[in-house]
């Protein structure tokens, strides 16, 4: 490792047809290739492809995962466009990412022409691509709309132009979608703080909700830890609102700052906001993804309240509303990630949350219960029983595989089931195999050929 330097290779006489990953592995050696005066390439090191090539998994980078971004010290960042991707005009740039984002289930289309976008601002925050960009804010199609302005609020440090992406987002408050509305705060936001807070400051209750839930929470955000703050005074405010969804995020933000003697007298009121409007948090289209039970334990952990959080997870779990069982196991999930005694602590209150009648609660307790070695060797009687649900059964298996329970593998009964299971086995090997970029599954091949050469049953043949 310590002898290899690949680079990457640039220049107007590229030959590739089209987009191409970038290798650059930083190391020692690489202060004797230094770049070529005037073109930013770096010179090639004799034999660096066959080097890649016997480097471990983790250090090589798949060709065409991430085209146009360069693999450096463990990480993946954008990369310099090649001749063929700088000369494509703005609109076929933004076409081109619009089309990857559509289909990412992400929406963000990471790839080259993504890459290409934010050079293009980086080298011109005035930029021709920005105008085209913002004329897709009102595109008819709202999945268009929202992954556009998500683009934009990241882009914001790069554009000179942010009074104009302002004036865009405030278009979008009154958009039908739902969605729309929350990303056109955050862009808001990212590209002016202070407009934000102000607006938040003009909106009154009959604002209309989403909006000002998400104003409330692109200027809270997750930390304001200090009495001398600048938002306490609006947060403070903020927790005599009439809606209750503003009230619980605003309460949680004082929780994260307020001593335990302070924030006794509002523990009623936050677990009735909880009730009330616990959901609302953190809807589609927020950058902040910090469910109200997540908040609250963040807000324990910052001051190290740790028998706090003890308390609060038994009596939200004993409480009749879903939310609120919700909520206690996202906060057990975050005490075992902090406190070494919580797993003990937290394991039979886990254990009875996986029976809930409700099911999002019983799979939140089962994926805090199977992503500790410790709670999972715990319960692994109890684990082994949920293997036959169905909803339970890929975090179960995983976990229980882990910890070396045999139990992952129950052996077929009937013959009819074992031939089941074969078929689910080799069907399961290609759909895996056919992402490998290494020559296919060599046994799931083995065990089709073994198939069609003898066959041991008609069933096992037959079409499904």
């Amino acid at each position: 490792m310590s002898n290899i330097a690949a680079v990457r290779e640039s220049g107007p006489a590229d030959p590739s047809p089209g987009p191409r990953a970038r290798l650059v592995l930083c190391c020692p050696i690489a202060t004797a290739c230094p770049p070529v005066s005037g073109s930013g390439a770096w010179a090639r090191f004799p034999g660096a492809d066959s080097w890649i090539r016997r480097l471990p998994l983790r250090f090589r980078y798949r060709i065409g995962e991430y085209p146009g971004h360069e693999y450096t010290e463990g990480r993946i960042r954008p990369g310099p466009l090649t001749a063929r991707e700088s000369a494509q005009s703005p609109t076929d740039l933004v076409e081109s990412w619009l089309a990857t984002a559509l289909k990412s289930s992400s929406g963000e289309g990471y790839g080259s022409a993504r890459s290409g976008i934010f050079e293009a601002l980086r080298s011109d925050p005035t930029h021709p691509i920005a105008e085209h960009l913002l004329a897709l804010v009102e595109h008819p199609d709202p999945g268009v709309r929202s992954i556009v302005l998500q683009l934009l609020a990241d882009l914001a440090p790069l554009n000179s132009r942010r009074s104009a992406l302002v004036e865009a987002a405030e278009s979008c408050f009154t958009d039908s979608d739902m969605q729309v509305r929350r990303r056109a705060v955050w862009l808001v936001a990212a590209a002016d703080h202070d407009r934000a807070r102000h607006l938040l400051l003009v909106c009154s209750s009959d604002c209309e909700p989403v909006v000002r839930l998400a104003l409330v929470e692109a200027v809270i955000g997750t930390r304001c830890p200090h009495q001398e703050c600048p938002c306490q005074v609006l947060v403070q405010t903020l927790m005599k609102d009439s809606d209750p969804a503003v009230r619980l995020r605003a309460g949680l933000a004082f929780a994260r700052s307020a001593s335990a003697a302070e924030l006794v007298p509002t523990e009623a009121a936050l677990v009735q906001d909880l009730v009330a409007a616990g959901a609302r948090l953190a809807g589609p289209g927020s950058r902040l993804r910090w469910s109200a039970g997540e908040l609250w334990a963040s807000a324990l952990v910052v001051q190290d309240r740790e028998s706090d959080c003890y308390r609060w997870v038994a009596q939200l779990l004993a409480r009749p509303e879903p939310v609120c069982r919700h909520a206690a196991v996202e906060m057990a999930h975050q005490a075992i990630r902090r406190w070494r005694a919580a797993a003990s602590r937290l394991s039979c209150p886990l254990a009875a949350a996986l029976g809930d009648d409700v099911a999002e609660v019983g799979s939140a307790a089962a994926a805090v219960i199977c992503a500790s070695l410790e709670l999972t060797g715990a319960h692994a009687d109890e684990l082994a029983e949920l293997l036959e649900v169905p909803r339970f059964r890929e975090v179960v298996s995983m976990a229980l595989g882990r910890i070396g329970d045999r139990r992952i593998h129950r052996p077929p009964v009937t013959e009819s089931e074992a031939l089941a299971a074969l078929r689910r086995e080799v069907e399961s090997g290609h759909r895996e195999c056919a992402v490998d970029r290494t020559g296919g599954c060599s046994l799931g091949q083995a065990v089709t050929v073994l198939i069609r050469s003898f066959p041991l049953s008609p069933a096992l043949r037959a079409p499904r």
